[in-house]
């Protein structure tokens, strides 16, 4: 489960008993998109939705 707020993303697992914090996505291994989500929320609002989602297309084909 990922939650948004305040300028951050939290993000949870599910161990089958309760949802546990967690540092990385089970869903995108390697990515740190607990750091690139809100900065590209950030940079949305700066620069636009649709600029903002191509300097983030760009950025996870250099990872």
């Amino acid at each position: 489960m990922w939650i948004y707020r305040e300028h951050a993303l939290d993000i949870y697992l599910f161990d089958g008993q309760q949802y546990r914090e967690s540092n990385g996505s089970l869903a995108f291994p390697g990515i740190p998109v607990g750091e690139l989500i809100p900065q590209y929320m950030r940079r949305a609002w700066q620069i636009g939705s649709s600029a903002a989602l191509r300097q983030f297309e760009s950025a996870l084909k250099d990872l």
